[in-house]
């Protein structure tokens, strides 16, 4: 425990038990305990704080709203004789304390603060609130161990419970810790729509949560603003008596109302139509939403006001009722104040960041680039240009991706001084954005529910395209701009939502790669043997009838089985049958998904021609069958036999091709890593072991000697040669240092290495050479 403060610790591995030996006035118990839990163990005090005359107590106080709020309750606390150590959160509205007990009590802490005009209370005194939410398309028992498994772990969730009957999920919760609309959003953060139903709260909660509002009046029969002094009354008369209103100030000189009230007991909205009801215009202006602004947005757990707690015993009822005054007079200045200051802000507009451009992106085909220099040399000239933000080139597809501000420059500009540079550079009309694919394993899915979860929610995340979900072989398929969202977002969103997630190997996609065109050649290789058995005899036959019957003249003296069939046209239907429909079914089969997608390839023509030829055939020997002629007439059966081998014999050698051409990428690809070693930008000194695939540009890696560079990128910190022989054919090793370009595949020889991922997936310098 390396924790200012400590002086001495015994621990005890028999008994489970650590003695710490610290200053209470640099540190406090729940700290310590606090310190151990991170370190992975489960601890509580085991000896109580009172016997050795230090207690910690946590305060929930009511009605902070700036940081001089904060400043006054900590003085006001370090002012009280006893009181070490005092620590307050504006955020959380809570104030640590450690205290002698000895010198003081808990009851002189709630006063002394009382006293400043907050509200305060101890969070054991706060009994948990109900909330009940429906929930729309739960299907199964595994959605709802998933929505159970997500909220029971968050912080403030006292007890979870799922109905399957009624769509339904109730959650016990701390008010203080948490609220319903985070609650709802960690649900439908799993995927599913809802709503909530019930809310039940404590009473002591009922004067407790204020929220300020602030909203726009205008007078609605064509008089703008609010004219008068009456005017202001009638509102703040009228509002008053609104169910769950506490408190309303309405500034003539602004048109503007600051408004306090209960969150259980009415909303925004209602407030806004009780004011228009009464003959006035009103829309609301904002929420009082930023912590960091001079006014709180929220008081989290206040006492009642028209009830005594048993914590405030030294406080009489006017002194609580004194305190509340305080404590709504206090918003009410604030808000006139905030009001005020968005008036002026607004009329200035103050409200738009001028500064802020909208960036485009171009890209450009670069001719006339040989070498590492020259890409160099474009990033690092076009990086001066003014409007220019970002240039990223790729050598091998001889493109350059490049984000301008538009209102500086132009697509056409930003050309010509390519063009200057002794580079001949086009723009790329029509050209588009490079997608990320990205494909997940998914367990867990057990319905059609599921699919609907994990593709909403994914689609929900910005950048994400398209996602599909098949719960056949639990396989996702999801499309994204690697410029916005990276592939780990959609699989943290996938993993939310109660499901589990897994790459697919790259050793597993090269083998299913590898089986395809296997099968293809199979499959090519079978046809042709087919069509040959078939063809060879036709072709012998053909040759042997036209030297035995020369001339058309002696076709009477052919060789007939029945009256208009010679026994020539019965052999070669014989031989030429087979052919069409088991040799050329691959023809049919390609044939008929080209015509059903509405389009016509080389499948058709061939499927037409041989069609023709056999079906004339069988035609014209029906026809002369069936009227007994003497003679047999002309067909073309030798006509698909030679047509369909020679084909299949073609496709067959084309497949054969693009096997050796797969297997030579594979081993190519097969030097790219499987791991990266991703760098927190903060702690470069942490690292953690990603899949490469998850890598997105823009992610700091650490590439450690002996180890292959995962994606392309550009050298942050280190030095260190590496061999880039896969992609130059240079035996030797290159030196590399800040702002290098390093490829994927490379070996860094020796030292570390940092750098800053520029092309990822089908981007980098192998992908290209694949795509190629």
């Amino acid at each position: 425990l390396a924790l200012r403060g400590v002086k001495n610790i015994n621990v005890c591995l028999d008994t489970q038990s650590a003695a710490v030996e610290y200053d209470f006035r640099e540190l406090s118990m729940s700290e310590i305990v606090r310190a151990v839990c991170n370190l992975g163990f489960s601890a509580k005090p085991a000896i109580s704080s009172v016997a050795v005359g230090i207690q910690d107590a946590t305060l929930l106080i009511g009605g902070m709203m700036c940081r001089d709020c904060v400043r006054k309750v900590n003085e006001k606390l370090r002012a009280i004789n006893g009181v070490h150590k005092v620590e307050v959160s504006l955020e959380d509205n809570q104030a640590s304390v450690s205290y002698e007990v000895t010198l003081t009590s808990i009851e002189q802490i709630l006063e002394a603060v009382g006293e400043l005009g907050f509200v305060v209370n101890l969070p054991d005194n706060i009994p948990p609130s109900k909330v009940i939410f429906h929930l729309d398309h739960l299907s199964c028992e595994l959605c709802a161990t998933s929505i159970e498994r997500v909220l029971v772990d968050k912080p403030g969730v006292n007890h979870v419970e799922v109905s399957l009957s009624e769509r339904s999920c109730s959650v016990s919760f701390f008010d203080y810790q948490l609220k319903p609309s985070s609650i709802q959003e960690y649900i439908e953060a799993t995927g599913y729509n809802c709503h909530m139903k019930t809310l039940e709260t404590p009473p002591q909660l009922d004067s407790a949560l204020y929220r300020y509002w602030l909203a726009s009046i205008v007078k609605y029969d064509y008089v703008v603003g609010v004219t008068c002094q009456s005017h202001v009354r009638h509102i703040e008369e009228e509002l008053s008596r609104q169910r769950g209103v506490m408190g309303i100030k309405v500034s003539l000189e602004l048109s503007t109302a600051a408004v306090v009230f209960l969150l259980q007991k009415t909303d925004p909205e209602e407030i806004r139509q009780a004011i228009a009801n009464m003959g006035y215009e009103c829309s609301i202006i904002a929420g009082l939403a930023e912590k960091d602004d001079e006014i709180s947005t929220e008081t989290e757990v206040l006492p009642p006001i028209n009830e005594k707690s048993p914590l405030l015993s030294p406080m009489d009822d006017r002194a609580q009722l004194h305190a509340s005054q305080r404590s709504l007079q206090m918003v009410f200045q604030k808000s006139i104040e905030r009001l005020s200051n968005l008036s002026r802000a607004s009329s200035q507009n103050t409200f738009i960041n001028m500064n802020t451009a909208v960036l485009q992106k171009a890209f450009f085909i670069i001719r006339g680039m040989t070498c590492l220099s020259c890409v160099a040399t474009i990033e690092k000239n076009l990086q001066k240009v003014e409007g220019v933000h970002h240039v990223l080139v790729a050598l091998l597809a001889e493109r350059a991706e490049v984000r301008f501000d538009p209102k500086l420059i132009t697509s056409e500009q930003i050309a010509e001084a390519i063009d200057d540079m002794g580079f001949d550079a086009a723009v790329l009309e029509d050209a588009e954005c490079i997608q990320g694919e990205l494909v997940l394993f998914i367990s867990g899915m057990t319905c059609v529910s599921c699919i609907n979860s994990i593709e909403k929610t994914v689609l929900r995340i910005p950048g994400v395209l398209s996602a599909s979900v098949s719960l056949s072989n639990h396989k996702g398929t999801f499309t994204f701009d690697p410029d916005i969202v990276g592939p780990r977002a959609i699989v943290e969103a996938i993993e939310t939502c109660g499901f589990n997630t897994s790459l697919p190997s790259s050793a597993e996609v090269r083998t299913a790669a590898r089986l395809s065109h296997r099968e293809e050649i199979r499959k090519w290789r079978a046809a042709f043997l087919i069509s040959l058995l078939f063809g060879v005899p036709t072709m012998a036959l053909m040759i042997f009838y036209m030297t035995a019957t020369p001339s058309t003249e002696d076709r009477h003296n052919q060789t007939m089985v029945i009256p208009g069939l010679s026994l020539e046209n019965a052999l070669l239907f014989a031989l030429a049958t087979p052919v069409q429909f088991i040799g050329g079914r691959h023809f049919y089969r390609a044939a008929a998904r080209s015509l059903r997608h509405g389009s016509a390839n080389m499948d058709v023509l061939i499927m037409l021609a041989t069609n023709i030829s056999y079906f004339y055939s069988v035609i014209v020997l029906i026809v002369a069958m069936a009227m007994n002629q003497a003679m047999s007439p002309m067909t073309f059966f030798d006509t698909v036999p030679m047509l369909i081998v020679f084909l299949c014999l073609g496709r067959w050698m084309e497949s054969v091709a693009k096997g050796a051409t797969t297997e030579a990428l594979t081993k190519l690809i097969e030097m790219e890593p499987t791991t990266a070693l991703i760098v927190d930008p903060d702690d470069q000194e942490s690292d953690k072991e990603i899949e490469a695939q998850l890598v997105s540009r823009g992610d700091i890696l650490k590439v450690l000697p002996g180890t292959r560079v995962p994606v392309d990128g550009r050298v942050l910190e280190g030095q260190s040669q590496v061999d880039e022989a896969h992609i130059t054919g240079e035996s030797l090793p290159v030196d590399k240092g800040p702002e290098d370009i390093v490829y994927s595949g490379s070996i860094n020889l020796n030292g570390v290495l940092i750098i800053r991922a520029t092309h990822v997936g089908q981007e980098t310098t192998i992908g290209q050479i694949v795509k190629l």
